[in-house]
Parts: C-alpha cells; structure tokens; sequence
C-alpha cells in the first residue's frame, strides 16, 4: 500500500527510525529509504564501510516488514541476506589484507595455516560483532515499527475519507474534500497546520500514538 507524506508524518511521532522500513517520504524532502542500495554502496567505500554494511543488513533482516509471500523473498530478504554476505565478505577481505601488510606485503604467507587460522581467529568476532548488535537492535524496533505501520494506515483511511489529495511542492501541497487548496505550514508533535491561498489556516491534530484524531478545514 501507498502512502502519503500525511499519512508519515503522523506515525513519525512514534519515531522516525520505525519509518525506515516502509521507505516513506517526511516533509519536503524525501526520507530516504534505509534499504537503498546505492547508500550502502557508497558506506562500503568509506573506512567502516563493511561493519556499517553487516550492521545495517542484520538490523533490517532481524527487523520487522508488513512484506509477506513473494513481496517479503524478493524484496525483502534476499536483498538483505545478499548485503549481510557481502559485508561479511568485504571484513573477511580487509582482515587479509591487514595480515598481508602485517607481514611485509608478502602474500605467500596467507596459504600457510597457521596463517589462516590467526586470519579466522581475528576476523569471526569481527564479523560476528556488527551482526548481533544489528539484530538486538533490529528485534527491539519490531513493536515500533508495527505501530507506526498501523498508524499510517490509520492516518491514510481518515485522509481518504477527507478528501485529501497530496501534490506535492510549492505554494499548492494539498487539496481537502471540499476543493479547499492548501499549503502545509507546519508540522509539530501534534499538528499539522495549512494554509489556504486566501490566507484562511487549516489543521490536522495527531494523537499521541501517531493516530490523526480531527480535521478542522478553513471554513470551519
């Protein structure tokens, strides 16, 4: 199901970080989805690139996902398990090389056993390390995430059965039941507040669980 900017910026007073898994958009600016590839490319590149990347890819698999069926194979799990292997690999690899610097630049030394046996001695708990904090963090967002999930729903079912039609930017970003054509001002824990073009304000009030509780439109 499709979300709206409203519909996530509801469900945010529950956290932000309980977003990320259903790749919504906050604001103005779009809230970048945690599971974008290109991202954690770039990660890779920079010094703790493979910790961050094993991280990121145990917390998000250990984590919770409305995905089920074909949806939660394809687009789910077998990215994450393929990025949790290439972090994995990517430590793996920079712990050779360190062995490698470590002994002149001489790589005949890898092929000796001892060699590779102090090789897994070191790098297992490194591996092991961003892998289970990733997955305690991922397993304590679960209630989080399901409850800005049903919180988004929520939030879609009371905008739908305003009216409400998101546009996106500029001086028009929104348009209620009642043809009414808004601008959102401002957002607060528990506010959303519009303007209309003749200068009229406009406001949605967010419950405490992220749920949208009323509607007041610039003729009201």
């Amino acid at each position: 199901m499709k979300f709206s900017t409203l519909a996530a910026l509801g469900a945010s007073v529950i956290g932000a970080s309980a977003l990320g898994s259903f790749g919504t958009r906050l604001g103005r600016d779009a809230y970048k989805n945690i599971g974008n590839i290109l991202i954690y490319a770039v990660l890779v590149i920079v010094g703790f690139g493979p910790f961050v990347l094993t991280y990121f890819a145990a917390s998000r698999l250990a984590s919770w996902t409305p995905l089920e069926g074909a949806e939660f194979l394809f687009k789910f799990a077998l990215k994450w398990v393929a990025l949790l292997l290439i972090g994995a690999g990517l430590l793996y690899g920079v712990a050779f090389l360190v062995w490698i610097f470590a002994y002149d630049g001489n790589p005949h030394t890898f092929y000796q056993p001892q060699s590779q046996q102090a090789i897994l001695k070191i790098t297992h708990p490194l591996v092991m390390f961003p892998f289970f904090i990733g997955t305690i963090v991922g397993v304590s967002r679960r209630k989080k995430q399901q409850a800005a999930y049903a919180a988004m729903l929520f939030n879609q079912n009371f905008l739908d059965s305003h009216g409400f039609q998101e546009l996106g930017g500029g001086k028009v970003t929104h348009i209620d039941g009642n043809g009414n054509r808004l601008r959102m001002i401002n957002q607060g824990k528990g506010i959303i507040e519009f303007i209309s073009l003749d200068g009229r304000h406009a406001f949605i009030t967010i419950g405490p669980d992220g749920h949208f509780m009323s509607y007041a439109g610039p003729d009201a």
